[in-house]
């Protein structure tokens, strides 16, 4: 083709101009465009589905389908690349004169973004024309520049943002939200809250043109901020990592992902073995897939399938408010006899608003209405040990005791310290906490590790009491029993 050729196909054609790009960068070698990134390229660049540049282009004004819209992919896909950075390149191309505003998880990543596509504008030849003019007075700092087209106004053609920052007074053609949504700003309902309505304000700055207001990003919980935006009218698509189970609840899977499951083309995934079924198999192999999947179940279905079961009780069917959380001191050998729920009595509420909510919605908290001053031995108490994997994975633990119908849980944490659990200090740790709350059978998962039983076993001899002391008078003693744990704990 003609250079005037090849120039016209890189505003006409975004899966083209990304790809010239990335050659240029010399990305390809190492990222090469797949089908599943053209598809995101496409829907992500232009809000049209399905978009054909020999259809949809109309001399550079391409009028979105959804210029509210959001791509939902696995955790560490490369969505900032490839949508936010690669398409903000693409866009300021078609047209320097437009405005365009990255908001990100933190100030810091938000320039991240804004100085790559800076560093792109100078080494890309055929963006060269874009690089900011001395002599016009334009912005070219590490957050903020100008195009070479633009004279300089209150707004940059391209400014970063942190979503824990000021965002408000400033206005654009389009608004960029890249991974805004965190495990931090997701922790408790009223950091959701705040999230919810500090991305409300991207209506406002989204003034110019189209307003077009787009997101990327991964959940990271179960009242996800995305699905919150699906509610108000934004196009949410989800590119999972491997071809769901049937019964996996994902939402709006890609179409074209849904083509291929309709017509046979791929299937549904069976059982576990999502690392055998990947939708984009150049990306992820299933070593790649297996790794992911080791991280955790929970962690995998939500981070990498984006499978979100907002308030599902049959997969959780326990709530914070089913728990009681009394307001006295939990002995180690007795508990009254009864202890009664609820959440309120004549004095108002029973809900703790000293102990911060992770629950969902209003989900939290509640003390006891009453309890019984009669105490009675327990009729027994188990300690529950989830041994570690690798890396920083830590050695779970729970006691629990027993009496008249209730169950007590006395001690749960977590103990960080040596691989697999495979350390003395982790060892006599557990045995210490396992004595001073009276736990006589310790249940060991050998799911993962095997030898940590037997270790423990001889940990645990150096804890026994003889009977006749103060503190044990009858004694203290355990037995060490190896269990394995399946589905969901």
């Amino acid at each position: 083709m003609s250079p005037e050729q090849y120039l016209e196909r890189l505003k006409k054609d975004p899966c083209f101009f990304t790809h010239e790009l990335w050659d240029q960068l010399g990305l390809l070698v190492h990222h090469p465009i797949t089908e599943v990134m053209e598809d995101m390229i496409r829907f992500g660049f232009t809000g049209i589905p399905d978009y054909d540049p020999d259809i949809h282009w109309n001399d550079g004004n391409i009028i979105p389908d959804y210029p509210k819209r959001g791509l939902l992919a696995p955790r560490g896909d490369g969505k900032t690349y490839l949508i936010v950075a690669s398409g903000t390149c693409w866009d300021l191309y078609c047209d320097p004169e437009q405005r365009i505003k990255v908001i990100s998880k933190s100030y810091g990543f938000a320039t991240d973004v804004v100085s790559q596509v800076r560093q792109w504008v100078e080494n890309v030849w055929f963006l060269q024309h874009l690089v900011p003019n001395p002599a016009l007075k334009h912005r070219d700092s590490e957050d903020a520049f100008d195009t070479a087209a633009i004279m300089r106004t209150k707004d940059p053609s391209l400014d970063a943002k942190g979503i824990d920052g000021q965002i408000t007074g400033t206005r654009a053609h389009k608004v960029k939200f890249d991974d805004v949504e965190t495990p931090t700003n997701t922790r408790t309902l009223a950091a959701r809250d705040l999230l919810d309505k500090t991305v409300r304000e991207g209506t406002e700055i989204a003034s110019f043109g189209e307003k077009e207001q787009i997101y990327v990003g991964t959940f990271h919980h179960e009242e996800t901020l995305y699905l919150k935006l699906a509610e108000r009218g934004f196009e949410i698509r989800t590119w999972p990592i491997s071809y769901p189970q049937k019964n996996d609840k994902i939402h709006n899977l890609a179409p074209m992902i849904q083509r291929k499951l309709d017509s046979g083309e791929a299937s549904y995934t069976e059982d576990e073995a999502y690392h055998l079924n990947p939708v984009d198999p150049v990306k992820y192999d299933a070593d790649t897939i297996l790794n992911k999947m080791a991280e955790g179940r929970s962690h995998f279905a939500m981070q990498n399938m984006l499978i979100c079961d907002m308030g599902d009780t049959l997969r959780y069917p326990l709530r914070l408010k089913d728990l009681i959380v009394p307001d006295f001191a939990i002995e180690r050998n007795e508990a009254p006899l009864s202890i009664k729920w609820g959440q309120s009595l004549n004095a108002g509420t029973t809900k703790w608003e000293d102990i911060l909510s992770l629950g969902f919605g209003t989900d939290c908290l509640h003390r006891q209405i009453m309890y019984n001053n009669e105490q009675a031995p327990y009729s027994g108490t188990v300690m529950f040990i989830d041994t570690s994997g690798a890396g920083a994975d830590e050695t779970g633990y729970a006691i629990v005791s027993h009496l008249a119908g209730y169950l007590w849980c006395k001690a749960c944490g977590g103990l960080a310290g040596g691989e697999s659990g495979h350390s003395d200090t982790v060892r006599n740790q557990l045995m210490d906490l396992a004595r001073r709350h009276g736990a006589r059978t310790i249940l060991v998962e050998e799911n993962m590790n095997s030898a940590f039983g037997p270790l423990l076993e001889v940990t645990a001899k150096q804890y026994y009491v003889d009977p006749g002391g103060d503190e044990f008078p009858n004694g203290w003693r355990c037995s060490i029993e190896p269990v394995r744990s399946k589905g969901q704990k």
